[in-house]
């Protein structure tokens, strides 16, 4: 019951990755394992921001390796 109102929160954006998992009793990867064994996606990104973030992890990995 726990994981069904942690799973709701998080996509009413009401808890965080985080606050969900400890809601649910379990570790944020083993949620994160969970969501995917259910087909529930854990985050809502537009495509913009996808790109925003891969770039900006990509800028830190270029930065970190010079």
């Amino acid at each position: 019951m726990r994981f069904i109102a942690a799973i709701h929160y998080l996509q009413a954006k009401r808890l965080s990755l985080g606050q969900a998992a400890r809601l649910a009793g379990v570790s944020r990867l083993d949620f994160l394992d969970l969501l995917t064994a259910r087909g529930i996606p854990a985050f809502d990104l537009s495509a913009a921001d996808a790109v925003a973030e891969i770039a900006a992890a990509q800028r830190t990995t270029t930065d970190d390796s010079q």
